[in-house]
């Protein structure tokens, strides 16, 4: 009912089917993702609140804005720890 996917120390992916979303699923696979590497980044697009939040309860932090070069949307990268 979910997955992740890296990419060296790149969280490429966190998936979680929307009917298992809000059990700690997400937060689990975010701990084994955590258990592999020492540290990770993400990108995030910045109008998706819900997913930047939930990364800085999985104590993620912000590192800077940029833009999309695919899409151009602004996105925030992220880093843990």
């Amino acid at each position: 009912c979910g997955l992740f996917s890296l990419c060296e120390n790149m969280l490429a992916a966190i998936f979680v089917k929307p009917g298992q979303q809000g059990k700690g699923i997400g937060m689990n696979l975010m701990q084994k993702a955590k258990k592999l590497r020492r540290e990770l980044i993400i990108n995030v697009y910045k109008e998706n609140q819900k997913s930047i939040r939930f990364y800085e309860k999985a104590g993620f932090w912000f590192v800077k804005e940029q833009e999309d070069k695919n899409t151009g949307h602004l996105e925030i990268v992220m880093r843990w720890p």
